[in-house]
C-alpha cells in the first residue's frame, strides 16, 4: 500500500470523540509516531491509547491527549 493510500484516521468513535489505539508487544520506553499520523491526529483532536507491552504480565495503559 502506497503511503499516499494509508488511513490516519482515529480507530474508534467513543463518545463521539475519536480514539486512536497503538499497541506493542513488549514493553518500549519510547515510540514513535510518523509525522502524517502525528498531525491527522492533531487535526482530528484525537486521543490516542498507547497499550504498551499487551503480550507481557503487566501491560501499561497510557492516554495520550493534546
Amino acid at each position: 500500500m502506497s503511503l499516499s493510500k494509508v488511513n490516519t484516521k482515529a480507530d474508534f468513535l467513543v463518545n463521539g470523540k475519536p480514539v486512536e489505539v497503538k499497541l506493542n508487544k513488549h514493553y518500549l520506553k519510547i515510540f514513535h509516531f510518523k509525522v502524517d499520523q502525528l498531525n491527522s491526529y492533531l487535526k482530528q483532536e484525537a486521543v490516542v491509547l498507547w497499550v504498551n507491552g499487551y503480550k507481557t504480565d503487566n501491560p501499561v495503559f497510557t492516554v495520550i491527549k493534546k
